[in-house]
């Protein structure tokens, strides 16, 4: 198997711009497009309106797995522009931080399940940002509540691929 070519900045720079105008086109809402810092999100304004979707920034020395998962954060932020009800997700947040991270947790794989059979390709973009985050953020919190004896941010790490397995993005796979 051959290993990945290092992407050029020329490269990088290319994919920055084209992840900005993918965004907006599959969205359809021509929202503000950022690219900064190390999160995915869509913020609202104060009526829950969409107005912004962020994307994890790619460094010029951006690895091929980080490439892959910034394609997953893509389909995984329009998702929310397309499928999520940003007046549900208004009410999860005045309801209280608990109540709107469930509601996150359950909604995520919703949406995912949504761009799967909407988009193809997607199923493989998701797959890969899955991966992503379970090497990178999961895997690493687990062992650390493990280490210390945290039950509760054992739990914390462990529910959103808890909730995955009963609840996969896959478009086939039955709930």
């Amino acid at each position: 198997m051959s290993k990945a070519r290092p992407r050029s900045t020329e490269d990088i720079a290319a994919l920055r711009q084209a992840i900005e105008k993918i965004t907006r086109v599959l969205s359809g809402k021509g929202l503000k497009v950022t690219q900064r810092g190390t999160q995915a999100f869509v913020r609202s304004d104060h009526l829950g309106r969409p107005i912004l979707v962020n994307l994890p920034y790619i460094p010029d020395n951006a690895s091929p797995k980080l490439i892959h998962a910034i394609n997953g954060f893509l389909d995984h932020e329009v998702g929310h522009l397309l499928f999520s009800d940003f007046n549900v997700i208004a009410e999860a947040h005045r309801l209280g931080q608990s109540v709107a991270i469930m509601h996150n947790v359950l909604e995520d794989p919703r949406v995912e399940r949504e761009m799967c059979r909407q988009f193809r390709g997607s199923s493989y973009n998701l797959r890969n940002v899955q991966e992503f985050f379970l090497k990178r953020y999961t895997a690493p919190a687990v062992e650390k509540a493990l280490t210390e004896g945290d039950m509760k941010a054992l739990f914390g790490s462990m529910i959103v691929p808890m909730v995955r397995v009963v609840a996969p993005a896959k478009p086939d796979t039955p709930l």
